[in-house]
């Protein structure tokens, strides 16, 4: 019986029933002869890493800042404005039939105020640099 059958035999066999949870990727054995006076190698791996590597975070990012353009509901207040309202004057008449005019109310100033609305309108905003 040479070396071969009498030492590499058992050890494979050895090998392959310690290893049964190995995938069809995972065992490897490697046999190899060196001198004429002997000595061989042998290489047992299943395919897995030792361990597997931490997942790294993805690296932050500095968004500077900016200014953006935003549609915002702003509310306009009405506007207020003066108007003649004009004097207001009757026909009279004297004992003797005679007509004359006569001021019933003064004209005067009226404030007339209209009523303040809702509009869209786009607006610049600041927005500070942050990390994403």
């Amino acid at each position: 019986m040479n070396a071969f059958a009498k030492y590499v035999l058992p050890i494979a066999a050895l090998t392959a029933l310690i290893a049964p949870e190995a995938n069809a990727q995972g065992i490897e054995l490697r046999f190899g002869k060196k001198t004429k006076h002997g000595g061989f190698g042998l290489t047992y791996s299943t395919g897995r890493p030792a361990c597997a590597p931490a997942p790294c975070p993805p690296p932050r990012v500095w968004v500077p800042g900016h200014f953006e353009t935003r549609c915002q509901q702003v509310f306009v207040p009405g506007a207020s404005q003066q108007v003649w309202v004009p004097p207001v004057y009757e026909w009279r008449y004297d004992s003797c039939g005679r007509a004359y005019q006569v001021c019933v109310q003064a004209g005067f100033w009226r404030t007339v105020c209209s009523p303040g609305r809702y509009e869209t309108r786009e607006v610049q905003v600041w927005v500070d640099g942050h990390w994403n």
